[in-house]
Parts: structure tokens; sequence; C-alpha cells
């Protein structure tokens, strides 16, 4: 690294639909718990998979910042996405809707049929 400190900061998305879905799976189905407590599972689940996975890399010989990952579920990164979203709205600036392929024909075909 040309001589300069580059440590390796191991790091983990710890967020999404994989993570859900294995919860939902060891529930037994969707819905079988509030959503406070569906979350707290979620972080739960993830945090067990982040121990196991540090725990290997370490038996392998991975040198790393272990003690202080970067890990989507920490307070501090989630405060840091919720500002950037609070900046985006005091300057006026809007994240684009989401465009799935049956929203787009949706409205294409509302749009023609308004145009005949």
């Amino acid at each position: 690294m040309a001589g300069h400190y580059a440590p390796y900061v191991p790091g983990w998305d710890c967020h999404g639909l994989p993570i859900e879905t294995q919860v939902e799976k060891e529930l037994g189905g969707k819905g079988k718990v509030p959503p406070a407590e569906f979350r707290r599972l979620c972080r739960e689940f993830a945090t067990r998979y982040v121990e196991q996975h540090k725990r290997d890399f370490k038996r392998l010989g991975v040198f790393g910042r272990w003690n202080d990952p970067y890990l989507t579920m920490s307070h501090e990164y989630e405060a840091t996405i919720a500002n950037a979203f609070l900046d985006f709205n005091r300057k006026g600036l809007r994240l684009p809707r989401p465009q799935t392929g049956l929203l787009v024909h949706l409205r294409f075909n509302r749009a023609r049929r308004s145009r005949s």
C-alpha cells in the first residue's frame, strides 16, 4: 500500500430480504410476531452470523479491525443514513420512486389509453 497504514475493516450488510426470509423460516411463516419483535429477531440472527464469520476468519489467520467492524445495523450507521435523508429533504431533493416492470407497464398503458 505504498507505505500507508491501511487496516482491513471487515464489514457486513446486516439488512434485507435474505435475513428476513431466514427468520421467517425459523418462526414458521410470516406475521408470527409483532414488527418490533421481528426486527429484534432479525438483528439477533445477523449478529449470530457476524460473530460466526469473525471467528472463522480469525481462525484462518485474517488480520483486521475485528473489534470495530463495519455493520449496516450499527446505530451510528443507521443515524448517518437517516441524516442523509433529512439533508436531501431540506435541500428539496427527492429520491425517484422505485420503478418495477409492472408499474412501468401499467403507467404506459394508462398514458396510452388517455391519448386515445
